[in-house]
């Protein structure tokens, strides 16, 4: 991808100017596998101001999420992998669910108002193997928030799925809030994780769907669109066209769907959604075929914001105007 180089020099202190944030978004559930040392065909360095990494079953059992959550090595390899330009902002797990997210050093300066929150959705709504976690932030004067999620399993499960939507939605308490749902809060959500809305139809048919790349009729049975037509979840949120195949579910190392006697049906379970006042521009959309260590593939979106430039108390000090932020150099 070419990305546009954007300069925006303030005129003065306090006056209302934007640049624009190149934003990379990832999610990946790890099916409890090490993720492989070489990241680069799923996170692409050197390209974007914001990465945000959601992963899903990221450890090595539930059950040892659920007493030992630490995900510093995960951490410290996306790290390294991004390299010494990008810092780590902050990070959010919730038992096996993660998300992370990193920005450019020199766009640090104004970045503001930071939280990040969690909700569990799972037996009682206290086990954390469903939920939610989130990271929010004001970039200048943009307020945006990052959702990583893991909802309920199973075909028929599609009003758990929507419950989980509802009950983070409602209680995820990042700071900005003020009462309000996470979607409405802040200027821009990004939504994303294993959503697990399966698509309705037999495994023969679907088999044959995609050996003839009839990717738009397995589409029009999918579960979450169907919902989001409906209006039953997400609400006001945008996804782009997908026009990769299915991210679940394959035999390990593999690229042969579930050939287990379940047969799950080829879904896309994983999913990158948003919503915004602002200008958003989805740029890419995809999957990551060669990522085979989990029986979910990697799937990403990379977007172009509009950001705001800072509040007059925010403004950068005279020594600074004259260099560009919240963009792309």
């Amino acid at each position: 991808m070419t990305v546009d180089v954007e300069t925006v020099v303030p005129a003065d202190a306090g006056a209302s100017t934007s640049g624009v944030l190149e934003v990379f978004v990832g999610t990946w559930n790890l099916h409890a596998q090490t993720p492989g040392d070489d990241l680069s065909t799923f996170i692409p360095v050197g390209r974007y101001d914001v990465y945000a990494i959601g992963t899903e079953e990221c450890g090595q059992s539930m059950q040892v999420a659920m007493v030992y959550d630490d995900k510093s090595k995960w951490e410290r390899q996306l790290s390294e992998h991004l390299g010494p330009d990008m810092a780590l902002l902050q990070s959010a797990t919730l038992n096996a669910i993660h998300l992370v997210v990193f920005v450019r050093k020199r766009l640090l300066a104004v970045v503001t108002d930071l939280s990040s929150a969690s909700v569990a959705t799972g037996i009682g709504n206290v086990i954390g193997n469903k939920g939610g976690v989130g990271i929010a932030a004001r970039f200048g004067a943009t307020t945006i928030a990052f959702v990583n999620c893991h909802f309920h399993a199973h075909d028929s499960a599609v009003e758990q799925r929507n419950s989980d939507y509802h009950a983070i939605n409602e209680q995820l308490a990042l700071a900005g809030r003020n009462g309000r749902l996470t979607s409405d809060a802040f200027d821009v959500v990004f939504w994303f994780g294993d959503l697990n809305y399966r698509i309705e139809g037999g495994r023969r048919m679907i088999d044959s769907l995609l050996r003839h790349g009839m990717l738009e009729v397995m589409m029009a049975n999918e579960q979450l669109a169907r919902e989001m037509r409906k209006g039953a979840v997400f609400a006001g949120f945008l996804e782009g066209p997908i026009d990769f195949l299915p991210s679940y579910k394959f035999d390990k190392n593999s690229d042969v769907y579930d050939s287990s006697p379940k047969q799950r049906v080829p879904s896309w379970t994983d999913r990158i959604l948003w919503r915004s006042n602002r200008h958003v521009t989805q740029v890419k959309y995809g999957s990551v075929a060669n990522l085979r260590t989990s029986d979910h593939r990697p799937v990403y979106a990379t977007f172009r914001v509009q950001c705001d430039a800072p509040d007059p108390a925010l403004s950068p000090s005279a020594a600074d105007k004259a260099r560009p932020y919240c963009l792309v150099q």
